[in-house]
């Protein structure tokens, strides 16, 4: 079972029409404005989605897609993959139950992408860091 971290395709960049599109559907003085709350909006909702698949208790792996998403091009595209990654590995109780973490994986993984790993040189969704640094926690 698998789960996609942003709300569509083309909507992952702050330039281009999908994403203007995704961003023009929230409140907001300006555009500005707008593009942080869509944000806080699309991020809030991730991690909600993160913690219900994590409610699941499934015997089953289940894995989350790391992916960049930012509106606006001040952000750092880097912060939201973080947060996914730490939302799907940190440890979370439910009635006193601990709650299994959840795989990450990177779409689109290529031979490019393994040759990137294995020199720690810049990976899309900073997901060669990300694995590094996840990569004892058994997921």
């Amino acid at each position: 079972v698998g789960a996609e971290s942003y709300p569509g395709n083309g909507a992952t960049t702050p330039t281009n029409y999908c994403m203007e599109t995704f961003v023009n559907q929230f409140e907001g003085n300006d555009y500005k404005e707008k593009a942080q709350n869509a944000y806080d909006t699309w991020s809030a909702h991730v991690a909600s989605m993160i913690r219900a698949f994590r409610r699941f208790n499934s015997p089953k792996p289940i894995i989350v897609t790391i992916n960049t998403f930012y509106t606006l091009p001040t952000q750092d595209d880097n912060d939201f993959p973080r947060m996914v990654a730490e939302k799907a590995t940190e440890r979370y109780r439910r009635n006193g139950v601990e709650l299994p973490k959840l795989g990450l994986g990177v779409q689109g993984a290529t031979t490019n992408g393994i040759d990137q790993y294995s020199s720690v040189t810049e990976c899309y969704a900073d997901w060669c860091n990300i694995f590094n640094e996840k990569k004892g926690l058994g997921i």
